[in-house]
């Protein structure tokens, strides 16, 4: 901006503060609701035009915390609201300069049900201002469905003189509508940014410890705009979130031979124009070679590579109703189970990846999860066939797992000899109703008191006892006993 420009906005500036109006610069960020308050931005505006008793209102829901705003603001009423939509929620005034382009991105997410809005630009925080001839329809969109992540949508915008502007959402969804949220809106200089890129694909090869990254350059920008090859200058390669390479701007693929530790890996790659795009994601299956895992392990099943590679399912009775991954609302994950016939018994499994369990002892597990009319049994087992069965950990009952959302549920692993194992989830009911199992996720702790037991390989000349106190003549390696009143490890 040059000095001449620089004094016409100051003058302007001036001239409006001495006007008394509410002044807001570019950029300008907000994410609506106000946490400390528990109330929409008192600098927002709610106009309830068709006047029922649904309006838009301040919400922390879970479905928030997943964006870095933590809190936002929600439409919502009855499914059997008998009125269609018709409410405003209407930004402060904004300065804008004639002739400067910006772009103007919010985040939006509905729940299951298709929504219908709009996003007009206007001079006042009125019905009458949004609704006059001299607003501008930013944004509209008449059968919106988006349930799963909050979804960033931006336009560009050039001003058409200078002063202040006001931003109004409109929802006018029909009777049909339930649900829209609505955080992290913002009005920036432009700057062209490539919209993400597509087709993004991460191979590895056997043991291989190097990957290899292809994707498809976008061919338009953020807001929507014609986006020539020409306008990208770099591509942006990290791993683990974690820069590791800058490309040409026509790059289209990317080989990764710097892993130095077998496991799974994240990449992201983004173009970048003035600016960097957002980045398109992906999981590699499991680089280099496959062992038993260490404890402690966790899974919340959200890792869908991992789950199709290190869990494994058995449709024992080969039915075609069994275990498999499912995605919820709002990101969360879990393994689901379905029947809802009665006149098939259950013979289903889904097998942990060989866990490593170090020595002889107990190791405490939690399942989360719940389900309706059945039992399900764990097991552990020496490999992932159903007849690798060792010893049954315990078993849910009907009355265990009919809680309705999830719950932790926790057993013991009582382990005599070291060793590599897997956990087996069992389904082996005769139902007389449909049945289904929700797991949530599955944890195996190390060894309860392990940490205080100390390595010995010599107690020829000790009297040895078990964990029971029975005297030992031969005792086996990797065992625990006690040992001069203490717990020793056999070796």
């Amino acid at each position: 901006m040059g000095i001449k420009s620089t004094l016409i906005s100051a003058l302007a500036l001036a001239a409006f503060a001495i006007s008394g109006q509410a002044q807001h610069m570019v950029p300008y960020v907000s994410a609506i609701g106000n946490e400390d308050s528990r109330g929409l931005d008192r600098e927002w505006t709610v106009i309830n035009a068709n006047e029922d008793s649904k309006k838009w209102s301040y919400s922390d829901r879970d479905a928030f915390k997943k964006t870095e705003f933590g809190v936002g603001a929600l439409y919502e009423r009855s499914l059997e609201s008998p009125i269609p939509a018709d409410d405003w929620l209407v930004s402060p005034a904004i300065y804008l300069e004639e002739g400067k382009m910006y772009k103007v991105s919010w985040l939006v997410l509905t729940d299951g049900f298709s929504e219908s809005y709009e996003v007009v630009m206007g001079e006042g925080a009125t019905l009458e201002a949004m609704k006059s001839a001299d607003a501008k329809q930013l944004f509209e969109v008449s059968k919106y469905m988006n349930y799963t992540n909050f979804e960033k949508k931006s336009v560009a915008i050039t001003s058409e003189k200078t002063g202040e502007f006001n931003f109004g959402f409109h929802v006018y969804s029909p009777v049909t509508g339930y649900r829209l949220f609505l955080t992290g809106f913002e009005i920036v200089d432009y700057k062209l940014t490539p919209s993400i890129i597509t087709d993004l694909t991460a191979t590895n090869e056997g043991e291989e410890m190097k990957v290899t990254l292809n994707w498809v350059l976008p061919a338009t920008d953020d807001t929507g705009g014609a986006l020539n090859s020409s306008d990208i200058t770099a591509v942006k390669i990290y791993r683990n979130e974690e820069l590791i390479a800058t490309l040409a701007g026509n790059a289209t693929n990317y080989v990764d031979e710097a892993i130095t530790e077998p496991g799974y890996y994240d990449y992201s790659v983004a173009a970048v124009a003035q600016a960097e795009g957002a980045p398109a994601t992906v999981t590699t299956h499991y680089v280099g070679k496959l062992s038993a895992l260490p404890l402690p392990f966790e899974s919340d099943f959200t890792n869908t590579e991992a789950v199709d590679y290190l869990w494994t399912f058995i449709d024992a009775n080969g039915d075609d109703l069994t275990w498999k991954q499912w995605g919820g609302g709002y990101g969360t994950y879990y393994i689901y189970y379905p029947n809802m016939r009665s006149d098939t018994v259950e013979d289903d499994w889904v097998i942990s990846p060989a866990l490593n369990f170090p020595v002889a002892g107990t190791y405490p597990m939690v399942w989360t999860g719940y389900g309706y009319h059945g039992n399900l049994e764990f097991w552990l087992m020496k490999g992932t066939s159903t007849d690798s069965r060792e010893a049954r950990i315990g078993v849910l009952t009907r009355d265990d797992l009919s809680t309705f959302s999830p719950q932790d549920k926790n057993f013991q692993i009582t382990v005599q000899e070291p060793g590599n194992y897997n956990i087996g989830i069992h389904c082996n009911n005769n139902p007389t109703v449909g049945i289904e199992y929700y797991m949530y996720g599955l944890k195996v702790d190390k060894a309860s008191g392990i940490n205080s037991i100390a390595e010995d390989g010599n107690m020829e000349n000790a009297a040895i006892y078990d964990m029971l106190g029975n005297r030992v003549m031969a005792p086996q390696p990797g065992s625990i006993y006690i040992v001069n009143g203490k717990k020793r490890i056999f070796k």
